[in-house]
């Protein structure tokens, strides 16, 4: 019961992030400074976030699936 519970939990809370992106879609995507490769303004204020908390620039290019350059340049934009 508790795994269906929390199987229950996680599609819901999938399906509220997929709206949410789905109502950022209308804004416009920033390109960051990489030609062709966009960065979606949620995956910046993710980077952003673990940088706050201290994590380290490697391990935000892990979870957000961009380089370390990418991670250092949106650093050093804020």
């Amino acid at each position: 019961m508790n795994v269906l519970e929390e199987h229950y939990k996680l599609k819901k809370r999938i399906r509220i992030l997929e709206e949410e992106l789905l109502m950022d879609g209308n804004a416009p995507l920033k390109k960051s400074s990489s030609p062709g490769k966009v960065i979606h303004e949620v995956v910046k204020n993710q980077v952003i976030a673990l940088h706050h908390q201290g994590v380290p620039v490697d391990q935000i290019a892990k979870q957000s699936a961009l380089s370390k350059l990418e991670v250092k340049q949106l650093i050093s934009k804020m």
